[in-house]
């Protein structure tokens, strides 16, 4: 797998898919989709907790902060903000 230098990473549930897309030089590039649209709420989960924030929190934005080595130790030392952004039906999530 190639290494992308991606600044944001973002996570959003669409009709019947979750979509990933990553922000390389100013561009958002889909990467990949996962099915069932239904793992967003698990995933948002899981990335909240990851970041320090309340995930009974589905009204108001939070920012959390991730120490991936924390968390997965053979990973390359990064820091992530994760930003929680609302719209209309679900979360989505910004990771920059």
């Amino acid at each position: 797998m190639t290494a992308v230098r991606a600044s944001d990473i973002h996570i959003e549930p669409r009709e019947h898919v979750i979509a990933l897309r990553y922000r390389v030089v100013g561009h958002l590039q889909e990467i990949r989709r996962f099915e069932p649209r239904s793992l967003i709420q698990p995933i948002a989960s899981r990335i909240k907790v990851m970041g320090g924030m309340d995930i009974s929190e589905k009204r108001l934005p939070q920012d959390g902060r991730i120490h991936v080595r924390d968390h997965i130790p053979e990973a390359k030392d990064f820091d992530s903000r994760p930003p929680w952004m609302l719209d209309d039906e679900d979360e989505d999530l910004l990771a920059a």
